[in-house]
């Protein structure tokens, strides 16, 4: 599958998940908070960005810095034991896309590449009022990533942390700021890599209750 294909792929992916959350949203909740929830947003991002990749020896052979602006989504699922309070599975992720360098034998090319950095784990967001309209407060960690998800290489791991503040503006939709940030590592015996990331997201989110 060529880069163009890849490309239009992960856009399909992310329009059928948001379709997918509207349908639901429409059809299977009753408009209370407290229950089983489904969300899923989009909007634009930032993302500051840094690299490096050391020998095992430690000898450093790549440092890297950029911000770029990215693609974010935003995915939760799990459980609202009232309409205030809300306990669920956080992915919160930045997509943008950047050059790599590839080294043959023969000869160095450049190669567009995209990058996703992320936060998942657990999430907990707290609304001030039980009905929308309403302004709603989320924190969350777990774990954090860095990958490349179209090349097919193994991803980066480590612990990350997020955080959003959010106006539920109408039942079941509101725009969310969102930010994330993690230090994912990935060693083998030849190299050690590592990146710090720091991203931003605006998303309009729909959120099926």
């Amino acid at each position: 599958m060529n880069k163009r294909r890849r490309s239009q792929a992960a856009l399909l992916f992310f329009i059928v998940c948001f379709v997918l959350t509207l349908t639901v949203n429409v059809f299977a909740f009753d408009k209370e908070r407290k229950g089983f929830i489904l969300g899923f947003g989009l909007g634009p991002g930032y993302c500051d960005y840094s690299q490096t990749i050391d020998t095992a020896t430690g000898a450093r052979i790549d440092d890297e810095n950029l911000g770029k602006m990215a693609f974010f989504t935003d995915f939760k699922i799990g459980y609202a034991p009232s309409n205030q309070l809300m306990i669920y599975w956080l992915s919160k992720v930045g997509w943008f896309g950047r050059e790599d360098t590839i080294q043959t034998t023969t000869s160095t090319r450049k190669e567009a590449i995209t990058v996703a950095n992320g936060v998942g784990g657990l999430g907990i967001t707290y609304f001030f009022k039980p009905m929308a309209p309403s302004i709603y407060l989320t924190v969350g960690g777990g774990f954090s990533t860095r990958s490349e998800p179209f090349r097919g290489t193994d991803p980066w791991w480590a612990y990350g942390l997020a955080g959003a503040v959010g106006w539920e503006f109408q039942t079941n939709w509101s725009l969310e700021l969102s930010a994330i940030w993690g230090r994912p590592t990935h060693d083998i015996p030849e190299f050690n890599y590592s990146a710090y990331f720091t991203s931003i997201g605006l998303t309009i989110n729909v959120l099926g209750y």
